[in-house]
Order: structure tokens, then sequence, then C-alpha cells
């Protein structure tokens, strides 16, 4: 019904959900999304700003490691 609604943001909410419904009825089935998956890539995409390009993808892919990778720096004590 609401695709039939004189009003042009209903319709355009319907269409939207029509087109996305699979993925809306995955989300309520196996409760999982793709949040981790876009912080990671936020958090790549952070060291490219800040850096402003590297020279080539070798000392980028380093980059992402070191500040990605969940190293301890701390010296390890006994």
């Amino acid at each position: 019904w609401a695709t039939h609604s004189r009003l042009d943001p209903v319709k355009k909410v319907a269409k939207m959900l029509k087109e996305r419904w699979y993925g809306v009825m995955n989300y309520f089935r196996h409760r999982i999304t793709n949040a981790m998956a876009e912080g990671v890539n936020s958090r790549i995409e952070t060291r490219w700003t800040k850096a402003r390009g590297y020279r080539n993808k070798a000392r980028y892919r380093l980059a992402i490691l070191f500040h990605l990778g969940g190293l301890d720096m701390e010296p390890a004590t006994h």
C-alpha cells in the first residue's frame, strides 16, 4: 500500500525496503551485521588520510599491519 501512496517520501522508503528486503530479513534471522568490517575499513582509510598517501603499496600495507595489528609494543617484564 505504501508504493501507491501519493507521498513521494513514503514511496521512496517503500521502494528502498523492497529492494533490500532480503538483507533486512537476514539480519533478523542471523543477527549478524557487517559493522566490524566497516569499522576496520574506516580505520584503514584513516591511515591513508593521515599519511597523505604512501610511496608504494608495501609501505601502506606495513602501516595498516602496524596500526591495526593489535601488537603490544610494551617491553615484556618477568
